[in-house]
């Protein structure tokens, strides 16, 4: 039985263990999947392990990541103060690996000790199928208390059914900017706080062109435009990706029909 420990990025995540017969026929959504170009099939050594101060044994870490290019380099650099710190661990290193190759190489009996997987949506999957070990133990023995640690939005996507089977590794804030001159010229004294407030006042900033062609828009509800996609805007809707049994719940998860549905009434309405 091979294990495999993982972690998320976003959303990155760093998980856990599997079995390869657990994971037998599952596909996972290309869809949704970020596949960067590789970086190299070989992995890069951080370190050579030596005794620790204590006696620990020498190990080696097989670490996957989706990283590539300067991201990887820079990476490296972080594993090796990781190295320095711990000098009884080395990790080998090897990036542009997608969630489809952690799912063959653990069908395969061939997965890494540790992966960094980049966006959230396929965690319930990684997880129901104990492709991602449950991290409670780990946690408990180290005296872990995440939830003084690690924001709640977090935990929640890098967690499935009581699981905490992957945790964050990147902590990016996702924030709007808004021009205050705009803002007052427009009436607005506040910032929108709500999905119904965000579509008042964007319709209040819109200014169109003597034709009717939109000339500033106040707000571009278009999914995939920049940031605005349903991998983030699901989440600050209160979207979830799977229901407790594994299956998509984007039809049965009221939260993505009302998201839908302000976004359709949001064109409509400018």
């Amino acid at each position: 039985m091979r294990r495999l420990l993982m972690v998320v990025a976003v959303a990155g995540l760093v998980a856990s263990a599997c079995s390869s017969s657990s994971t037998a026929g599952l596909q996972p959504s290309a869809a949704r999947s970020l596949t960067p170009a590789a970086c190299t099939t070989k992995g890069l050594a951080v370190g050579s392990a030596s005794a620790g101060p204590s006696g620990e044994q020498p190990v080696t870490i097989n670490l996957w990541s989706f990283y590539s290019g300067g991201e990887f380099k820079k990476y490296c650099e972080v594993l090796q103060d990781f190295h320095q710190k711990y000098p009884w661990i080395s990790i080998q290193h090897t990036g542009g690996k997608s969630d489809q190759d952690i799912f063959r190489a653990v069908n395969s009996d061939t997965a890494p000790d540790m992966a960094i997987t980049s966006g959230p949506d396929n965690v319930a999957k990684f997880c129901s199928s104990n492709t991602y070990k449950d991290l409670a133990t780990y946690l408990q023995n180290d005296n872990i208390d995440l939830a003084a640690t690690v924001p709640d939005a977090a935990l929640r996507y890098t967690s499935y059914n009581g699981d905490q089977c992957s945790l964050p590794v990147l902590s990016d804030a996702y924030g709007l900017y808004y021009n205050k001159d705009m803002f007052a010229k427009a009436g607005i004294t506040g910032v929108p706080k709500t999905l119904s407030e965000l579509r008042t006042d964007a319709k209040k900033l819109t200014v169109f062109n003597p034709d009717g062609s939109i000339k500033v828009a106040g707000y571009v509800p278009l999914q995939s435009f920049y940031e605005s996609t349903q991998l983030y805007n699901g989440d600050y809707s209160g979207g979830i990706w799977y229901d407790q049994n594994g299956n998509s719940a984007f039809a049965s998860d009221p939260s993505w029909a009302n998201l839908l549905q302000w976004e359709k009434g949001f064109i409509a309405d400018v």
